[in-house]
């Protein structure tokens, strides 16, 4: 009997400290913010702060399974460059990467952390809405954070999750200097209105049409864009041709997995966000 509860006892103590047992990779969840006119939105500034505090509690609750001093988890809030954005603005980023904290620290650094998120959330959106018309925005360059920014935020041996808030359509100025794009392959999503028919897979399978590739891989990735605005009014399936535009590009760099939430209610999205970082 003795002997019995001893071997309970070491069988414990191995599964605490993860001898034996299959430990899942640290969580690195990134969330890229579209600061374009979508902000004028009626309560978008809102849901979208809900969205991240609702996203924050995810990954505090990833940390606090890790019992913090066991926590290599990151968690990053990054602004999708705007050709007329405040610098100001540009370096509100937020960012939290339990792996270069001490030990002993990450508890108290996790605290002042957490101290911080929402006074910055608060300011980014301040920041955000500097006019009520949309003329005075400019359009957010996912493509670019995807080229050339995402590469540091991701890392082959994490569970990488890429969010992105964003109203589904991918529209910045022409004026932006770039390679030429490929044949059928666009930077911007004007080609969507060609789209716009019931035999919209065919007609991008047959002629490769898409967004330009921005040729890098994540192959250990999954994205979600949450708070996507579908024009219905314009295509009644305009839902299901945003996700296979987006799905198409995100494929191409090799990510695991995409898909697009329009607005839902926030156990919705939470139950979504929690399956992809499993």
């Amino acid at each position: 009997m003795k002997q019995g509860k001893f071997i309970l006892f070491l069988f414990t103590i191995f599964f605490i400290n993860g001898i034996g047992v299959a430990q899942k990779p640290p969580l690195n969840l990134t969330v890229l913010l579209d600061l374009s006119d979508r902000v004028l939105l009626k309560d978008q500034i809102q849901r979208d702060k809900q969205v991240l505090d609702t996203l924050f509690a995810i990954f505090e609750e990833e940390v606090r399974n890790n019992l913090f001093i066991k926590s290599d988890d990151r968690f990053s809030i990054v602004i999708a460059h705007q050709k007329n954005k405040n610098i100001e603005l540009e370096n509100m980023n937020f960012r939290i990467e339990m792996d270069k904290f001490n030990p002993q620290d990450k508890k108290k650094e996790f605290k002042s952390k957490k101290e911080q998120f929402r006074p910055i959330v608060n300011q980014i959106y301040e920041k955000a809405k500097h006019s009520k018309s949309k003329k005075d925005y400019s359009g957010a360059d996912i493509w670019s954070f995807m080229k050339y920014d995402y590469q540091n935020y991701y890392h082959n041996n994490y569970r990488n999750v890429l969010i992105i808030l964003t109203d589904g359509y991918l529209y910045f100025e022409p004026d932006v200097k770039r390679p030429a794009p490929k044949k059928n392959r666009y930077y911007s999503m004007n080609f969507i209105q060609n789209l716009r028919k019931h035999n919209y897979l065919e007609i991008m399978n047959k002629d490769d049409i898409g967004i330009q590739s921005i040729e890098r891989k994540y192959p250990n990735c999954n994205v979600i864009l949450l708070e996507v605005n579908p024009h219905t009014e314009l295509f009644i399936d305009e839902e299901e041709l945003l996700l296979t535009i987006w799905d198409k590009w995100f494929k191409e760099m090799g990510a695991k997995s995409s898909t697009i939430v329009t607005k839902q209610p926030m156990y919705i999205i939470k139950e979504k966000v929690v399956n992809t970082c499993k």
